[in-house]
């Protein structure tokens, strides 16, 4: 199966497109490290040791799974997931028997895989009848990685002159099925969108007082201790002093009253 025979079969006519509403679709189950670790008790680095950092495929019950890292950023996250969905597609389970292939039998599954992947996320085509022509772009168009986009921009400026490596039934059977994007590309609309989405996350950013460092700065941890001050006690006049204070205030009110009465 081709990946154009595949988005025929998946009615896929708009992009970025989504491998996990696909394999929602076909109803395979799709477990996280974490999830999946929990089901056989491996640890979750004992998975990654043995399957590497990103997903991979095999068989329960005699039925395909998927397992992912959802640690990955949304564009390697699209490609791991494309990815295992097309060791499925492509039967390289079947041809296994659902066990792990000898490393030669993989590197193999695996070449076919990412060649279909591409395909299937990003056709050539397509992005050449949408005039892609930045890695930005098509960055945004297919929801890749920018290390993918940046390969899949060089391989649509190497084949431009030939129908990008595809037949010219095949180029115009992908102008039909992307007929109402491609459309949606030349017209505008497409970066009317970008410009959009763009400035909203602008506005959404979390602001940033001016000088205000873009980091907490560390604490600074004192070597020496101060001693700590005794608490202030109220103050508490002597015998003597507190007959000295009522008899200066018993003759201030007797001068107030005389000046006020004329009299004592």
């Amino acid at each position: 199966m081709t990946a154009f025979e595949f988005s025929q079969m998946e009615n896929i006519h708009w992009l970025p497109v989504e491998p996990e509403k696909l394999i929602q679709r076909r109803k395979i189950p799709l477990y996280t490290y974490e999830q999946f670790s929990e089901l056989t008790q491996d640890p979750v680095s004992a998975l990654i040791q043995e399957y590497g950092p990103d997903g991979f495929s095999t068989t329960a019950c005699g039925s395909p799974i998927i397992i992912y890292n959802k640690g990955q950023n949304p564009g390697r996250k699209r490609w791991t997931l494309m990815h295992e969905l097309s060791h499925i597609v492509l039967g390289h389970l079947d041809q296994c028997g659902g066990m792990q292939p000898h490393r030669q039998m993989r590197d193999r599954f695996d070449r076919h895989a990412d060649f279909f992947t591409v395909n299937a996320l990003a056709p050539l085509p397509v992005l050449g009848l949408c005039r892609a022509n930045t890695e930005s772009m098509i960055q945004r168009m297919t929801g890749l990685s920018r290390e993918a986009s940046r390969y899949r921009l060089k391989e649509l400026s190497d084949g431009s002159c030939t129908n990008w490596g595809f037949s010219s039934q095949t180029v115009r059977g992908y102008s039909e099925q992307f007929a109402e994007y491609i459309d949606y590309v030349i017209d505008g609309d497409f970066y009317a969108d970008w410009d959009f989405d763009t400035e909203m996350e602008y506005l959404l950013r979390p602001s940033r007082k001016k000088n205000q460092p873009t980091k907490p700065r560390p604490m600074r941890h004192c070597t020496y201790y101060l001693p700590r001050r005794p608490a202030p006690q109220p103050y508490v006049p002597s015998k003597a002093e507190q007959e000295r204070f009522d008899r200066l205030e018993e003759e201030y009110y007797d001068a107030l009253f005389e000046e006020w009465y004329g009299e004592k």
